[in-house]
Parts: structure tokens; C-alpha cells; sequence
């Protein structure tokens, strides 16, 4: 089983991919949009979320 992990800051996104033994198979790190609506902000996690995954090669 994989989970990610999410991190949300004013400045920053950052998520990370790991396995069931904690082991860390990807990355994504991208600014947080500081224009636009709150909508903006989920699609950006979710843009990271989905390269992360690809990072981890799953």
C-alpha cells in the first residue's frame, strides 16, 4: 500500500509518496499559488500529487 503525504504552507507544496515501510519512492515540491481562488490551490495539489506518483514510477 502507498500513501502520500502533503504538506500545504504559504509558500510551498510539497508532497511526498512512500511505501509500507515508510520508504520515500517520490517527490514533488512547487510553490503555493498566491493569486487566484481557493480552487487554484486544490488543483495545484492535485498537479503535485499525480507527479509525485509519477516520480515514484507507480
Amino acid at each position: 500500500m502507498l500513501r502520500a503525504g502533503v504538506d500545504l504552507g504559504g509558500t510551498k507544496i510539497q508532497v511526498a509518496i512512500v511505501d509500507q515501510d515508510d520508504q520515500v519512492l517520490g517527490t514533488d515540491r512547487r510553490p503555493t499559488p498566491t493569486t487566484g481562488t481557493p480552487d487554484g490551490v486544490t488543483d495545484a495539489i492535485d498537479s503535485s500529487v499525480k507527479a509525485a506518483i509519477t516520480a515514484a514510477g507507480v
